[in-house]
């Protein structure tokens, strides 16, 4: 592992709230006015998907060796790093 945090449960729930509370206020602004409540089911759908699909992907991988998770990972914030960098 690069870093390894210990944190209160807390403090690490506060932390996810608050980077949760942001995100929303970003993705509060992109809502079409007359389809709010359409679009926020499509992004609850969306968010749900990814997570379900991130968790069975994580432990398929997991089982088989750690390495091959950590891997992934590994190439996930690569092109996470990528796209910030305007690269791709």
């Amino acid at each position: 592992m690069c870093a390894r945090v210990k944190m209160a449960l807390p403090w690490g729930m506060a932390v996810v709230g608050l980077f949760a509370v942001f995100h929303g206020i970003a993705h509060g602004g992109e809502l079409p006015a007359g389809q709010a409540v359409a679009a926020l089911s499509g992004m609850v759908l969306g968010t749900m998907i990814l997570h379900v699909a991130g968790m069975g992907i994580g432990a398929f991988f997991k089982r088989r060796s750690a390495w091959y998770a950590r891997a992934l990972g590994g190439g996930i914030a690569l092109l996470g790093a990528g796209y910030l960098a305007g690269v791709l």
